[in-house]
């Protein structure tokens, strides 16, 4: 072949492939061991023949599923028709591109060649149903502890079965607008510090246009097969036939100027008339797919798969990418579900513990104060069975709140700090209690209104029981909160980490008030602790940022 020809055959493929040129059969043969996605066969002269002819048999031995694309003059292939042609039906090769047609043979026959490997690339990666059928099914009976690994394990499938750099999973925060990372896979290490936070979504490409939407976004975005000149298939010469030897119709096409995918961005040149989106330029990306994760009408994430270069999206890909993203979404709720549902076991178990425990106490008192009255005709004994009736309904209106109301907060709105302290005050029974505020310093939070006073009424009752009513309270502005304190005895420091739970009590309380303020804490998106208070009484430290 001609040294500029070939030259330019390089140069042209090199613009989007990694290119490795060898001479001879032997290290075509070594050439195969390495990680090859397409040959492509060049022949010099007639005399070669023997040799094109051995290649493409070592080739079909070898390795049967890499594509050929054979690189010859109509000479090479009419001179040699019958060998030539039984070898190349053997090697099943994609198509030939002859040096010597078009419009100006030698010249725009580097072109012609590009355009037939990018349609050989195209055909490869356009169905990867197979692979998402394979991890579909790795999804489906996956343990719950095992689907974060078999989601990894998926994106790497996808990814590497579409030669991509990276492919991720996303969680959407509709509150905060943002995309989390959850699952990602690389094929450079180096990559993963392109992807280490959540970032606002409308910064993601395509999320406000198409996502959001519950649409596919691709970059480039384009899907269909167009071809320029030229007919692919349709026969260039007559090939004749031999006694014993079928040629197939269409075996063998002129490809013309073109045929791949196009959609108005060649896939070689990458149209630059318009700027790359910021995301992708800053990760030095060509190319992205990304389909969103939708689970009962709900926008839950997205799955991206991105490359390196620009690459076409067929449109049988985006069905069964998108596919994949909704059975990784609904596994994921799934789990989600199951975890919500050992929690409400577990709350459930913490209920039942506290009826058949902690109701028996005052039920007990109720028993023996009645059965002293009805003995002696002592009517104090009464007051022991009002008080332990009094505990009786409280610990019920807590067990109520916290079957009824559980973890979940209603409409939020701008709720200032004072004002629902001072609500909460009025609310319960302070008698001499003393309550100091600074409300020039309390800040104004996103907050459900109700379930907040809740939480400062248990707080405050929590105060008076455990100190008496002389307690002096205050509340204040942290720097990442605020803060309940008061004066009292304080809680010990080996039982800080068990007030929040339920039935856990010292004298007189329910045992459930604390755990209710944990639960309306948490519900917001804010943690609460308790540590030791400047007159060393109890200070609950709520933290909202």
């Amino acid at each position: 072949m001609d040294g500029s020809v070939r030259d330019r055959a390089v140069d042209a493929l090199e613009s989007t492939y990694r290119v490795t040129t060898v001479a001879g059969v032997d290290s075509t043969a070594d050439l195969l061991a390495d990680d090859v996605d397409c040959l492509v066969l060049a022949a010099g002269a007639t005399a070669e023949s023997r040799s094109v002819v051995d290649c493409l048999e070592s080739v079909a031995a070898a390795r049967p599923d890499v594509p050929i694309v054979p690189f010859v003059s109509r000479s090479e292939l009419t001179d040699n028709r019958p060998e030539w042609v039984r070898a190349l039906l053997r090697a099943s090769v994609d198509d030939v591109v002859f040096r010597d047609a078009g419009s100006e043979p030698g010249t725009d026959a580097p072109r012609r060649l590009r355009d037939r490997i990018d349609a050989v690339y195209e055909a490869s990666i356009s169905d990867a149903g197979e692979t998402v059928l394979e991890v579909a099914r790795s999804l489906m009976g996956a343990a719950h502890d095992e689907v974060d690994i078999e989601i990894e394990w998926g994106l790497e499938s996808v990814g590497r079965r579409l030669d991509a750099d990276r492919a991720l999973v996303f969680e959407y925060d509709g509150d905060d607008e943002r995309l989390v990372p959850t699952h990602s896979w690389f094929a450079r290490p180096e990559s993963t510090d392109s992807e280490p936070e959540p970032l606002p979504a409308a910064s993601f490409p395509g999320f406000e246009e198409a996502i959001r939407a519950f649409d596919v976004h691709a970059v480039p975005a384009g899907t269909d097969t167009e071809t320029a000149t030229g007919t692919v298939g349709e026969p260039a010469i007559d090939l004749g036939t031999e006694e014993g030897l079928e040629i197939p119709e269409g075996f063998i096409g002129d490809l013309g100027a073109a045929a791949g995918i196009r959609g108005g961005t060649d896939r070689g040149s990458p149209d630059r008339s318009r700027d790359p989106h910021p995301y992708l330029e800053v990760r030095d990306l060509e190319a992205l797919l990304a389909v969103p994760i939708v689970v009962d009408w709900e926008l839950t994430g997205v799955l991206a798969v991105a490359g390196r270069q620009c690459r076409p999206w067929p449109e049988q890909l985006r069905r069964q990418l998108r596919t994949l993203g909704e059975l990784v979404g609904y596994r994921l709720e799934r789990r989600q579900r199951r975890g919500e549902l050992v929690s409400q076991n577990e709350r459930l178990e913490g209920f039942a513990s506290v009826v058949s425990h902690d109701l028996r106490n005052p039920l007990n008192v109720i028993s023996g104060s009645a059965e002293l009255v009805a003995e002696t005709g002592d009517d104090a004994y009464l007051e022991d069975v009002i008080d332990a009736a009094d505990r009786m309904e409280a610990m019920i209106d807590d067990l109520l709140t916290l079957a009824r109301d559980g973890a979940r907060v209603g409409d939020t709105e701008p709720v200032a700090l004072e004002s629902v302290v001072r609500d909460a005050w009025d609310d319960v029974a302070t008698d001499g209690a003393t309550l100091e505020l600074e409300p020039d310093d309390l800040p104004t939070l996103e907050a459900d209104r109700g379930r907040l006073r809740q939480a400062f009424e248990n707080l405050i009752r929590n105060a008076i029981e455990h100190n008496g009513d002389a307690v002096s309270i205050r509340v204040e502005a942290t720097d990442e909160g605020f803060a309940f304190e008061d004066d009292g005895v304080g809680i010990p420091e080996d039982r800080r980490e068990q007030i929040f739970e339920e039935g856990y009590t010292g004298d007189g309380g329910t045992g459930l008030g604390l755990s209710i303020v944990d639960r309306i804490v948490s519900a917001h998106g804010w943690s609460v602790s308790v540590t030791d208070g400047d007159e060393g009484g109890a200070r609950f430290e709520i933290t909202t940022e």
